[in-house]
């Protein structure tokens, strides 16, 4: 099913939430950034220590400019470098998606995003984002389909194409949970029980002036806070990813 991420400028994610998603969708990753005004994609990997290196060395250099990430699972079109996100619409416009266009043909080379983006959104006006009408009209054909898109354009406005139907966690926007890390114990008549930790509803607020969380080790406010004995202070989404011990 894939999952994006919009990380707004001066938001960091910690190593271990974008790993999570990397093992859920282990079929190729991208990130997009802005900079000096033009959008720049790097994608291809199928290593996530490799992302992981260009990525973060891109955040440090590019603190100014929101970042697009995207993690793939296959459902069309082969797994290369070729058919994984971000894709460029034209030299002002990049976007990345997390569903299935199942409306559209399908080719053994080509995923259903490649063709989306080929037949309809390359052929809009260069200026298309700057028109309701159209942009209206992209949103609807998009949410219909269950799908979830985000756009970068060069001058670092982000738009998110059903928003509604992710999750904003830490300050970031994700289109789906694969951020939430699952936990296997003990057994059940398949042969295992899975524990899942869904944290993905928590809205905790970040503030620079705020307690660092023990779990997380982000600076979170007060009201996001509570001390637990015997662990220290954690944050809302770490205290339902510990809930377990917890009980």
């Amino acid at each position: 099913m894939c999952v994006v991420i919009a990380k707004p400028k001066g938001v960091q994610i910690r190593k271990k939430y974008l790993r999570s998603c990397y093992v859920s969708n282990p079929d190729g990753a991208g990130f997009m950034y802005v900079k000096d005004r033009t959008i720049v994609i790097c994608k291809g990997y199928f290593s996530f220590e490799t992302f992981w290196e260009d990525y973060s060395e891109a955040e440090i250099r590019n603190t100014k400019s929101p970042f697009v990430i995207h993690f793939r699972i296959a459902t069309s079109g082969g797994v290369n470098h070729l058919n994984c996100h971000p894709f460029r619409i034209d030299e002002q416009n990049a976007f990345a998606h997390n569903g299935i266009f199942y409306n559209l043909p399908y080719t053994d080379k080509l995923s259903d995003t490649q063709i989306f983006n080929n037949q309809i959104l390359k052929n809009l006006p260069s200026d298309w984002t700057k028109w309701p009408g159209i942009k209206e009209l992209v949103k609807v054909f998009v949410e219909d389909t269950g799908s979830k898109i985000v756009f970068l354009d060069s001058s670092k406005e982000v738009w998110i194409c059903g928003e509604d139907k992710g999750d904003w966690f830490k300050g970031a926007w994700y289109s789906n949970n694969s951020h939430t890390p699952v936990r296997s114990y003990g057994y059940n008549w398949k042969g295992n029980y899975n524990f899942t930790d869904d944290t993905s509803h928590y809205l905790v607020e970040l503030d620079p002036n705020g307690t660092v969380c023990k779990g997380c080790q982000a600076t979170v406010s007060l009201e996001s806070i509570d001390t637990i004995n015997g662990i220290g202070p954690l944050c809302l989404d770490c205290q339902g990813e510990y809930n377990h011990v917890l009980r």
